[in-house]
Formats: C-alpha cells, sequence, structure tokens
C-alpha cells in the first residue's frame, strides 16, 4: 500500500466517521426535543389538573359554609317565631300587664334578633369574601409558577435547537 492509498482510505474512514457523528447527533438531538416536549405537555395538564382540583375544593367549602349559614339563618327565624308564640301566650295569660308594654317588649326583641341576623349575614358574607380572596391570591401563584416553568423549558428547548 502506498503512502497516497493510505491517505486516501484515511481521508474517506474521516469522512465516514464525521457524518456517522453528525446523524448520531441529530438523532439525539430530535429524541430531548421530543422528550422536552412531552415533559411540557405533562405539565401544562398537571398544572391544569391542579387549578380544577383546587376550585372545586373552594367551591365545596363555599357550599358548606353557605349551608351553614342558611341553617343559622333557619335556627334564627325558629328562635323567633318561638319567640312571638311565647309573647302571645305570655299576653294572653298577664293580664295586669299593659299591651304596650308587651308590644314594646316584643317590638325590641324583634329588633334584636333582625339586627342579629343582618351581623350574622354580614359576617357570613365577610368569611365568602375573604375565603375567595385567598383562593384567588393561591391560583394567581399557582399560575404564575406554571408560567415560569413552561418558559424555562421553551428556553432550554430553544438552547437544543
Amino acid at each position: 500500500a502506498t503512502l497516497e492509498q493510505l491517505q486516501k482510505d484515511l481521508s474517506v474512514n474521516l469522512g465516514q466517521q464525521q457524518q456517522q457523528s453528525q446523524e448520531e447527533l441529530q438523532t439525539t438531538l430530535a429524541e430531548q426535543q421530543e422528550d422536552l416536549r412531552t415533559n411540557l405537555q405533562q405539565q401544562q395538564h398537571q398544572g391544569q389538573e391542579e387549578l380544577r382540583a383546587a376550585l372545586e375544593l373552594q367551591q365545596e367549602e363555599l357550599k358548606t359554609t353557605l349551608g351553614q349559614q342558611q341553617q343559622s339563618q333557619q335556627e334564627l327565624r325558629a328562635t323567633l317565631e318561638q319567640l312571638q308564640k311565647d309573647l302571645s301566650v305570655n299576653l294572653g295569660q298577664q293580664q295586669q300587664q299593659s299591651q304596650e308594654e308587651l308590644q314594646t317588649t316584643l317590638a325590641e326583641q324583634q329588633e334584636d334578633l333582625r339586627t342579629n341576623l343582618q351581623q350574622q349575614q354580614h359576617q357570613g358574607q365577610e368569611e365568602l369574601r375573604a375565603a375567595l380572596e385567598l383562593q384567588q391570591e393561591e391560583l394567581k401563584t399557582t399560575l404564575g409558577q406554571q408560567q415560569q416553568s413552561q418558559q424555562e423549558l421553551r428556553a432550554t428547548l430553544e438552547q437544543l435547537q
């Protein structure tokens, strides 16, 4: 074998190795890009599931709070009705006490109950508002984290391309 023949063989061999190495790099790059796309899709899906679960939990909590508030209002109405009945019976039994005094007492008690009912309704609304504001902040934080994670994945994907 001559020196020229050895140089040609080496040149051909080197060219084949470079082509094979470039094909392997392109295959590896394509696989990494596909892995990143899959990872990004999974993260987006997981983020949506977390948001959905948080919203469902908040809805359940609000339903429970609303149910408790309605039950409390029903109890107050029942108490008001019972007081009215008791005062009616009392009015009939206590003929010595003036009707005006009993009506004044009834009006005061009804006003107290109305005030109490209004305070409870206001307090319930404030609790619902506070719970909603807290949930909104949590959802904004979760969404911000998800967007930042997606931006990082996109930046990595762009670097690989």
